[in-house]
């Protein structure tokens, strides 16, 4: 019985899904989007390895002073490791910017890929002005470890620097680097980007320039943030990103051809008059503004006005087998 009360309700909904126009993400931050205003060290390791030659260094080197001028020399200052065969701390923390930029011109691919020693380098290295300020690391790599740098030595060094309490965003480039070792390594995996080609590396430096001030307790909706509860942890709720972690209990509806899931979480996090009962645990649906991007087209009135349903995009639709409670 309760299984055909779920397919009766959802084709309910779906009568409504079906006159939706598109809908799509995008993560891409605006590169005229303002930034944070706190004071911040970010040192940024450039992978210069043999594999970065033939033009895929020059597009990295060009993404890269893209994202210095993103910055804000009044708050951000900079400091750049590169590396290979071995790592060499190209500029100390500074808000010289022009420096800054001749140092990532000046860098030259050629060698191995000696991950450990650029992390540990970037860690150790001593300029950064300590105190409250908070301090980044945004390493980028196409490849993967040299033989004689085993992954057991980068967890560590990555593991050492997030025990400083310093944040650690990772970029893979390209369909030949370390994916699951640098997903591994960042502070959390939604600080883990991976652009398919050079020429997209600026787009993610953009991403990561609005994520800067995630963490510091203030929710910032100019950068995109949804939530900050002070940290860049991922299961409590707000996650690493500043976003909402919504759940997937597993419903499914088609909006205009696409399908999706009907995003939950539990009560008190997105009060909702909506609950699901999954798993013997009872959640909310979650209840966006109706402009909010991730909106759906189901609407649902509220003591605080209409809302929409929040989807989220999936790539198939499987099983589901949930019950409505009013």
């Amino acid at each position: 019985m309760a299984q055909q009360i779920s397919r009766k309700i959802f084709s309910i909904l779906c009568i409504g899904v079906f006159l939706c126009t598109s809908f799509s993400f995008s993560e891409k931050a605006e590169a005229d989007s303002p930034l944070c205003e706190n004071n911040i060290d970010i040192t940024l390791i450039i992978d210069r390895s043999g594999s970065m030659g033939g033009g895929y260094l020059t597009d990295v080197v060009t993404a890269t002073k893209g994202f210095v001028d993103l910055l804000n020399p009044l708050f951000h200052e900079i400091a750049i490791v590169s590396f290979s065969d071995t790592a060499t701390l190209d500029a100390d923390m500074t808000n010289d910017y022009t420096f800054v930029k001749s140092q990532i011109d000046a860098i030259v691919p050629g060698g191995g890929t000696y991950m450990t020693t650029a992390l540990t380098t970037a860690h150790l290295q001593p300029t950064w002005r300590g105190g409250s300020t908070p301090e980044v690391i945004v390493f980028l790599s196409d490849g993967i470890p040299s033989w004689d740098d085993p992954p057991s030595d980068v967890r560590q060094a990555a593991t050492d620097i997030k025990n400083d309490g310093i944040t650690l965003f990772t970029i893979g480039l390209g369909p030949n680097a370390d994916h699951e070792l640098l997903k591994e390594i960042a502070t959390s995996p939604n600080l883990y980007y991976h652009p398919e080609t050079a020429e997209d590396v600026l787009a993610t430096y953009q991403i990561i320039a609005a994520n800067l001030c995630c963490g510091n307790t203030v929710v910032e909706p100019d950068l995109t943030e949804e939530c900050d509860d002070g940290n860049l942890i991922d299961t409590d709720g707000c996650n690493s990103a500043c976003k909402w972690d919504y759940k997937d209990v597993g419903i499914r509806v088609v909006e205009n051809g696409q399908t999706i899931s009907i995003a939950v979480e539990k009560p008190g996090a997105l009060p909702s008059p909506l609950k699901i009962s999954k798993g013997g645990n009872i959640f909310d649906i979650a209840l966006v503004d109706i402009t909010d991007p991730a909106a759906s087209s189901i609407r649902i009135q509220t003591a605080g006005g209409i809302k929409a349903i929040r989807k989220i995009v999936l790539p198939e639709v499987p099983d589901f087998y949930v019950r409505i409670f009013n």
